[in-house]
């Protein structure tokens, strides 16, 4: 999969929105660089908006998160 998350740095949602408000985490730390993206209530933001950033980011903790599954199982 090659969502370019690498590209997507920095905050992306809708904050205040949601309660419990929902916040998603992506640290990287790679070739002597660290940087981090935060999506905050990612599945309002995904019904509420038209942003293809944070559907990119939606597809790619979707494979975080099935591939997490596996290695549990």
């Amino acid at each position: 999969m090659d969502e370019g998350i690498d590209e997507l740095r920095g905050e992306f949602g809708l904050p205040g929105v949601g309660e419990p408000e929902q916040v998603d985490v992506l640290k990287v730390i790679a070739g002597g660089e660290t940087w981090e993206t935060r999506v905050l209530n990612r599945a309002i933001t995904l019904f509420a908006q038209d942003d293809e950033q944070v559907r990119r980011l939606h597809r790619f903790f979707g494979v975080l998160s099935n591939r997490a599954r596996k290695i549990s199982d």
